[in-house]
């Protein structure tokens, strides 16, 4: 019990072997495969093909690729376009005791590169595993994770028996500025349909989900009950929706061409026609199209202004192979769900500290109106709503003065370090509740 050898699976597309390791429970142990193919390397701005098969055993033993995004220059991540990977852990292999089949939960995370010399640092709640099938991450167009994998395995001790899997997607993360471009540009007819980020995850043969329902038997899972949750994220039988939903303002992209011809014309591409437009930034090296993006996020910062080429989900076309038809608010109005399942939301007290962190970097810091009494006091609040685009008469303040009365009671206004926390509240109530 606990060898090489009984982490070893056949699925579809082959044999994989994976390693044995410790939990913080000294008695568990679980599985842990890492840098599974769940789809072919990816074609940009193309929806994801299913994986190819392999003769020989996959020794599924290091960490996958991580997706394109701004943090590359760190030398201990390897980012690349070819990142659909997903890792599973499950105590089921190293339990002889265990042999029924266990619910397995999906985990679609957000990566952010800490700054940690000589390894990745995974986080992960020491309390998460054991009575689930499978803990698993998925790496895709979207989002990214922030775990390292030996964090993520001694956090599975606790909870009874799981199954964990978590994946990555291409990229959509206004957090770590990582490359929405990828995973999201769209120009509204089929030369880049948009949503690749979210194919990844949940739409035909070669997506995440699609890939756990096929294949997670062989590690031990139960199919018929997969809940899938993540940050700023009828297959499945539960959800967990954390900081923000499809209702969310920034969820849904509303002229995504107007996006792609911004980012474009930065890029040197040409915008008087979709076509070339697409195959111009399908040449781009993701590093400049990586290093351009962020500039453009600097910039809306600097200006206060909310960014226009947000890159997120767009309602497609209909036309073959589309994720998202219709804006998710219609769709709820008129009860058009064809599946329900249980859903849990959350967000977190301070998700939107981002938001000012940035504004600090960009602006407030370097032109020093921290320290400016009279901007503090009377500007800022006006412009942190003008960047939610809440527009309202300079003259009168109506709206900021109810903001301030509601989030900054009693505080110094003129003050940078009193006013803060009432500004984060102000950016977290506005952006994820």
């Amino acid at each position: 019990m606990g060898s090489a050898e009984n982490c070893k699976v056949t699925i579809l597309n082959g044999t994989i072997i994976g390693r044995c390791v410790g939990t913080t429970n000294p008695n568990k142990k679980v599985c842990a495969y890492s840098a599974i193919p769940y789809a072919s390397p990816p074609i940009r701005f193309k929806a994801p093909q299913p994986p190819q098969s392999w003769d020989q055993p996959l020794y599924a033993t290091s960490l996958p690729n991580w997706c394109p995004q701004d943090g590359s220059s760190q030398p201990w991540v390897n980012i690349s376009e070819d990142c659909l990977y997903l890792n599973v852990f499950t105590p089921h292999k190293v339990d002889s005791l265990l042999q029924e089949t266990l619910p397995v939960m999906i985990w679609y995370e957000i990566r952010i590169p800490l700054q940690t010399p000589k390894k990745v640092v995974y986080k992960i709640d020491e309390s998460l595993l054991f009575k689930q099938v499978s803990w698993g991450s998925f790496h895709s167009r979207k989002f990214f994770s922030l775990y390292s994998h030996k964090a993520a395995w001694k956090g599975l001790g606790t909870l009874g028996e799981q199954i964990f899997t978590d994946c990555s997607y291409m990229c959509n993360s206004q957090l770590t500025k990582t490359c929405k471009f990828t995973g999201f540009l769209s120009t509204g007819d089929e030369h880049a349909s948009g949503n690749w980020g979210l194919k990844d995850q949940a739409s035909g043969e070669a997506q995440s989900i699609r890939w756990v329902n096929e294949n997670i038997h062989a590690f031990g899972g139960n199919a018929r009950q997969l809940t899938i949750f993540g940050e700023s994220a009828g297959i499945i039988n539960g959800a967990i929706a954390q900081s923000g939903t499809s209702l969310s303002h920034w969820a849904i992209d509303k002229t995504p061409l107007t996006s792609a011809k911004i980012i474009a014309k930065r890029l040197g591409c040409p915008v008087n026609s979709n076509a070339k437009l697409v195959n111009c930034l399908r040449e781009k090296k993701w590093e400049t199209i990586v290093a351009e993006q962020r500039k453009f996020t600097n910039d809306c910062y600097s200006n206060l202004t909310h960014a226009v080429a947000t890159m997120t989900p767009v309602v497609e076309p209909k036309l073959p192979g589309a994720f998202i038809t219709e804006d998710p608010v219609k769709i709820l109005k008129n009860g058009d769900i064809s599946s329900k399942v249980p859903i849990m939301l959350g967000a977190n007290k301070h998700d939107g500290s981002f938001i000012l962190a940035n504004m600090y970097l960009a602006k407030l810091g370097p032109e020093k109106l921290a320290e400016n009494s009279e901007y503090m006091r009377w500007e800022l609040v006006p412009n942190l709503l003008r960047f939610f685009r809440v527009e309202e008469d300079v003259a009168d303040r109506h709206v900021s003065a109810t903001v301030e009365m509601a989030y900054l009671p009693e505080v110094n206004r003129s003050s940078w370090n009193e006013s803060m926390p009432g500004l984060v509240d102000v950016s977290t109530y506005q952006r994820y509740v």
